[in-house]
């Protein structure tokens, strides 16, 4: 007799829900439970279920980002539970809809957020149309990670990979963008996040450096290692109170000084931690440098840039040390194809948060 009414009950809901729209979706029954599902992509997805305590009476729950049943306080019969749940959380029946979300840093220099969106735009080519893709930024711009992820929810989303477009780990990546993501999750339960991490130190990035370096003037070590030029290159690092950026910015060092034809390499940061770039000016004046190549190692310009600008033309003529100032790495698209790795990662990343 049960098995009947829940036959039945399946057969009455499946249809309900196709005479919306909603056909991606199909109905099992498990027990005493109408379990609504997807099949999409060949991956089975729970969606929402219904659990039978009299043949009039179900109680709802919804499938999250967590893996497991969430029971708001609502029960009814089959209709009514079907319109709360297409009214109230359409989300947990919508089509799977994934999207990407880029989060920069943010500038009050407004040619510094230009340039992120500008570089972003190279890797959102690689994706079909059907693929939400928003930007935001984690400081002193709009959107927000919080406004990012509204936009991509208001588009359909119901995948939301992060990908932090960030040179380096450290408290941003570590802690500012996922306590955003904590924050989010509770708001939105039925959206699963995947987030990604900074591209770090790779090959390219290196590479992309020396050729900041290469284009204005210094030599790149070739095969036969050329000799050295008598000059020194001060790589300027953001800076962070995580310690482990200063130990990454001087692996970063090493590997610029094995590629590039000067004799000597010094780290120094803008913010947060030393030595400084004043600590690290007043070092390679008083080594004696004759030629120093001022490498910054930020991804766009800033309110960081113009300050290292202003310092060094402050010191033009004062001292016997030449400065030259190097671009900073992200203006050219040289670094798209980091970007563009990290992001299929975090697609594949799917409900790490």
């Amino acid at each position: 007799m049960v098995q009947r009414i829940m036959s039945a009950s399946k057969t009455t809901l499946k249809d309900a829900l196709h005479e919306q729209g909603l056909t991606h979706l199909n109905v099992r029954t498990h027990g005493s439970h109408l379990v609504i599902y997807s099949e999409e992509d060949g991956g089975r997805e729970n969606r929402a279920r219904l659990t039978r305590f009299n043949p009039q009476t179900y109680e709802l729950s919804r499938w999250t980002h967590r893996g497991e049943w969430e029971a708001p306080p609502f029960s009814g019969t089959i209709a009514e539970m079907l319109t709360l749940i297409t009214e109230q959380f359409p989300l947990s029946l919508a089509k799977t809809s994934q999207a990407i979300l880029y989060v920069g840093h943010g500038s009050r220099v407004n040619e510094g957020n230009e340039q992120f969106e500008v570089f972003i735009d190279h890797v959102k080519k690689n994706y079909d149309k059907k693929i939400i893709q928003e930007v935001a930024y984690i400081e002193l711009v709009s959107p927000t990670i919080l406004e990012g992820i509204e936009l991509c929810i208001e588009q359909g989303a119901t995948k939301i990979a992060v990908v932090p477009v960030l040179l380096l780990s450290a408290s941003h990546a570590k802690v500012d963008i996922p306590r955003e993501l904590e924050r989010a999750k509770e708001v939105y339960p039925e959206v699963t996040f995947s987030y990604g991490r900074p591209f770090g130190i790779e090959d390219d990035v290196i590479d992309v450096a020396v050729d900041r370096l290469t284009d204005v003037g210094l030599s790149a070590l070739g095969e036969n290692h050329q000799e050295r030029e008598d000059c020194t290159v001060l790589v300027v690092g953001r800076g962070s109170s995580d310690g482990k950026q200063p130990s990454d910015v001087a692996k970063i060092a090493r590997l610029i000084y094995e590629k590039i034809a000067c004799n000597n390499v010094e780290t120094c940061f803008l913010a947060a931690t030393t030595p400084t770039v004043e600590q690290g000016l007043a070092k390679v004046e008083k080594l004696e440098a004759s030629h120093v190549y001022v490498l910054p190692y930020l991804l766009f310009t800033g309110v960081l840039m113009e300050e290292l600008a202003e310092m060094l033309g402050e010191r033009e003529g004062k001292t016997g040390t030449k400065y030259t100032l190097c671009d900073f790495l992200g203006s050219d698209d040289g670094l798209s194809g980091v970007l563009a790795r990290r992001t299929e990662e975090t697609l594949k990343r799917e409900g790490n948060v």
